[in-house]
């Protein structure tokens, strides 16, 4: 017994549907892993601004995109000098790798101007701590 002419024709549009529907979801995924770095861009360098109001709002909103998974921020006055500030925000509980990369890509520029110069970040596969050294006396 063969196959009729209607189930060929059946099968042929399902492979070709299943066909469609796979290139429709590599198509989505690229489009959406290109859109996720364009916010970890944008919120690299929000975080590499220096200044702690828009560090805060940035690590808030990678949360929301689940960039990162837990923050806490800590806030440490040198013992000697009281106008020297360190903030450390460690994130625990995984990271999306692009977005460290993003901060990296920044933090360790070579190009003078972009680099930060009181940003500095230690990393390991499941944990990282963005560190900012301030100075209260200045502007």
């Amino acid at each position: 017994m063969g196959v009729s002419r209607r189930e060929s024709k059946l099968v042929t549009l399902v492979s070709f549907c299943d066909k469609l529907e796979r290139t429709t979801m590599k198509y989505s995924l690229k489009h959406q892993l290109l859109e996720n770095q364009q916010h970890y861009d944008k919120l690299a360098t929000m975080i590499c601004s220096e200044d702690v109001a828009n560090i805060n709002q940035a690590l808030e909103l990678a949360s929301s995109i689940e960039a990162v998974s837990h923050v806490e921020y800590e806030q440490r006055a040198n013992p000697r000098h009281p106008h020297l500030l360190t903030h450390n925000w460690t994130i625990t509980g995984g990271y999306d790798p692009a977005f460290l990369e993003a901060l990296k890509n920044i933090i360790f520029s070579a190009t003078w101007g972009l680099r930060p110069h009181n940003t500095y970040i230690r990393h390991t596969e499941d944990t990282f701590v963005l560190s900012l050294k301030t100075n209260q006396n200045l502007p």
